[in-house]
C-alpha cells in the first residue's frame, strides 16, 4: 500500500512540522544513503501481506535479539563505486587460453594504458567487498537466522562458488600477476557475474534497512504486535504511547468489528492528537514489520490508512478547508468500496464551516461509517452535541481525555477515560497565559 501525502505530513512521518525530528529521523539507524532510501520506501509503502509482514518481523526480531552487535561494514562511496565500477563503460576484453591468448592480453595493455590502470585497480573494488560481505553474513549466519536472511547468504554462497571467485578473496594486493589474470577477472565481474554483484548489492542495501530496523526496536523498546489472521478485524493496543513523548503516559486502544468507530472528545491540550497520531503510527509501523510504542500489540491486517488531522485549504485550485475535508471523506469511502481494510482518522471533523453545519455534516459521516463494519475509524470532535444524535448507534464507543483546575492552574493527566466529556477549557487557557491581561493593559500615549 502507498501512504498518501496528508497522512505523512499530518504525522511528521518524514518531516516535523517544528524544529524537532519527524518519526523517521526518530528510528532511523541506516548507515547509507542507499539504505535510507530504501527505509524510506518501507515506510511510505507499508506492506499488505500477511507473509511478507512475518518474514520482516523474523528479520526484525533476530536482529534486535540476536544479531544487535552486527554492524553494516559499507559506506555509501563503497556502494557507489561498486555500482560504478559495474556498470562502466571501459570495453570488455573476453579472456582466452594459450600462449597466443596472452600475449594478446599482454599487446592490448601495451597499447592502452588507460585499460591497463583499470583493470589492475577497478577489480580490487569487487575484491575487498566481497571479503566485507564474506564478513558480515558470516557473522549473521546461526541457527536462528531467518529464512529471508539465509537466502541471502545462499545467494552469496552461490557467487563464491563461481569458478575463480575463491581464488580472488585470497588474492594480495601485493601479488605480482600478469594482465591476463586483471583481464580474467573484469570480465568475470562485469561480463559473466554482473547480474548476481547488482542483485547482491540491492540486497545489501535491504540489509542496511533492516539493521536499522532491528536496532532502533532494541534501543527504543518496541514490541513487536501479532497479526491475526481472520476476517473478523480487530485491533488490540496495550500500554500506548507517542514515540515524541518523553516519560509518555501510556494509553490502550481497542477496535473490533461490533465497535469499529471510537468517538473522542476533551478539551484542547489534554492529548487527543497526540493519542490519534500514535494509534495511527503503531498500525503503520506494524505493517512495516518492525516494533510499535506500546507494550502489547495484536491485529489483523489493513490494506489503506488516512489521516486527517489539519485541512488545509488551496487557493491555486480554488478549494476551501471545508471543501478538502469533504474530499477527504470521499477518498476514504472510494478506498472502502474495494477490498480489503481502511482505517482512517479525522480530527475535528467539519472544523472549517460554521457550527451548524459541522454538526449535520458530522452526524451523517459519523452514523455512515460506523456501518462498515470491516473498517476502523478514530475521530474526535468538539461538537458535544453529537453525542446525543450518536448514542443511539451501538459500533460507536465513547472515549475523552480531560483537565482539572488546581490552584487556578489548569493540568492534565493524559490519560484515556470512557464517556464524554463536556469540559470547556479554552478561555480558561487564554487566561492562563495572560492573554487577557495583555490585552487590557494599556500603551501609553506617543
Amino acid at each position: 500500500m502507498e501512504l498518501d501525502w496528508q497522512t505523512q505530513r499530518d504525522l511528521e512521518l518524514f518531516q516535523s512540522s517544528v524544529s524537532g525530528q519527524s518519526i523517521f529521523e526518530v528510528l532511523d539507524r541506516t548507515r547509507t544513503m542507499d539504505g535510507r532510501r530504501n527505509l524510506k520506501e518501507r515506510f511510505r509503502n507499508p506492506l499488505s501481506s500477511l507473509r511478507e509482514i512475518q518474514e520482516t518481523q523474523q528479520v526484525v526480531d533476530f536482529i534486535s535479539t540476536v544479531a544487535l552487535e552486527t554492524e553494516f561494514p559499507f559506506s555509501q562511496t563503497d556502494l557507489d563505486h561498486f555500482h560504478l565500477y559495474l556498470h562502466s563503460n571501459f570495453f570488455l576484453f573476453k579472456p582466452g587460453t594459450g600462449l597466443f591468448e596472452s600475449l594478446r592480453a599482454k599487446w592490448l595493455c601495451l597499447r592502452n594504458q588507460e585499460y591497463t590502470s583499470f583493470i589492475r585497480q577497478e577489480p580490487w573494488i569487487v575484491i575487498k567487498f566481497l571479503r566485507k560481505v564474506a564478513i558480515i553474513y558470516e557473522q549473521l549466519d546461526s541457527d536462528d537466522c531467518p529464512q529471508q536472511l539465509r537466502d541471502d547468504i545462499s545467494f552469496f554462497r552461490t557467487i563464491e562458488r563461481v569458478d575463480g571467485v575463491k581464488e580472488l578473496l585470497q588474492v594480495s594486493e601485493t601479488t605480482s600477476l600478469g594482465s591476463h589474470h586483471w583481464i580474467k577477472w573484469d570480465y568475470l565481474f562485469r561480463k559473466d557475474l554482473k547480474n548476481d554483484l547488482m542483485s547482491l548489492h540491492e540486497r545489501l542495501i535491504n540489509l542496511d534497512a533492516l539493521l536499522s530496523m532491528g536496532k532502533a526496536v532494541k534501543e527504543l523498546g518496541l514490541v513487536m504486535p501479532i497479526f491475526s489472521d481472520t476476517n473478523k478485524p480487530f485491533v488490540q493496543i496495550c500500554g500506548l504511547y507517542h514515540p515524541f513523548v518523553e516519560n509518555p503516559v501510556t494509553n490502550d486502544y481497542e477496535m473490533t468489528e461490533n465497535k469499529n468507530l471510537l468517538f473522542l472528545t476533551g478539551p484542547n491540550m489534554a492529548g487527543k492528537t497526540t493519542y490519534m497520531k500514535a494509534v495511527t503510527i503503531s498500525l503503520i509501523l506494524a505493517h512495516v514489520g518492525m516494533g510499535v510504542p506500546a507494550t502489547e500489540m495484536r491485529l489483523t491486517l489493513f490494506s489503506r490508512f488516512f489521516c486527517s488531522l489539519n485541512a488545509v485549504d488551496d487557493i491555486r485550485e480554488r478549494v476551501s478547508s471545508f471543501f478538502s475535508e469533504i474530499k477527504r471523506v470521499k477518498e476514504v469511502l472510494e478506498a472502502m468500496q474495494k477490498d480489503g481494510r481502511v482505517f482512517a482518522v479525522f480530527d475535528e471533523l467539519f472544523k472549517g464551516t460554521n457550527v451548524k453545519d459541522a454538526l449535520d455534516c458530522s452526524n451523517a459521516v459519523i452514523k455512515g461509517l460506523a456501518k462498515w463494519p470491516r473498517h476502523a475509524f478514530l475521530i474526535s470532535s468538539h461538537l458535544l452535541e453529537l453525542h446525543d444524535l450518536l448514542a443511539e448507534s451501538a459500533k460507536i464507543i465513547f472515549f475523552h481525555f480531560d483537565g482539572e483546575t488546581l490552584e487556578d492552574k489548569i493540568h492534565f493527566d493524559y490519560r484515556l477515560k470512557p464517556g464524554v466529556n463536556s469540559q470547556r477549557l479554552g478561555f480558561r487557557i487564554l487566561q492562563q497565559e495572560g492573554i487577557l491581561q495583555l490585552l487590557n493593559e494599556e500603551r501609553p500615549v506617543q
